[in-house]
């Protein structure tokens, strides 16, 4: 594909539904709309939903198209991918903790907002870059297997005690 197609479909996919959710979260109108407890609610069921249905669809792809997605394969991803997060985890949490002397809660923080995210942008990119590949689905299989390990693996973490001392540093 080309680079400057590339870059107009990302746009498309990526910065132009980033661009307007951020001018419409400066709108008084709706700051006010969302600032009720019924709409946060509303809210996170309904972007849980769609990233559901997401991840659902580009399962539901790769099963259509015949592909070879066994349950080896995906107990090999999911272990192969789970291990790799933890890894970058680890190391982004040590590089903020210890050359930066981050405290624990900050450290933790970055190391998650580091880490995120994978689903929302990558997701859009592969299937731009390899729009037409056969194999589309199994490219994204590891990228589907991921975000749920992310939320699974950070479940385990034990929660940060906010200290006002330590959070000082």
């Amino acid at each position: 594909m080309p680079l400057a197609a590339t870059f107009l479909a990302l746009s498309r996919k990526v910065l132009l539904p980033m661009a307007v959710g951020q001018a419409l979260r400066r709108n008084p109108a709706i700051l006010s709309l969302a600032a009720t407890p019924q709409s946060k609610k509303a809210s996170k069921f309904i972007s849980e939903a769609i990233l559901l249905s997401i991840v659902w669809n580009s399962f539901s792809n790769a099963f259509v198209a015949g592909l070879p997605i066994t349950l080896p394969t995906i107990l090999l991803l999911l272990t192969t991918t789970s291990l790799l997060h933890l890894l970058y985890f680890a190391a982004t949490y040590y590089f903020l903790s210890t050359p930066l002397s981050f405290s624990h809660s900050l450290a933790t923080a970055g190391s998650f907002v580091s880490s995120h995210k994978t689903l929302a942008f990558g997701l859009p990119l592969i299937k731009t870059v390899f729009a037409n590949d056969p194999l589309l689905p199994l490219y994204c299989a590891p990228l589907l297997l991921i975000h749920p390990a992310q939320l699974f693996l950070g479940g385990f973490l034990p929660p940060a005690r906010f200290n006002n001392q330590q959070e000082k540093k």
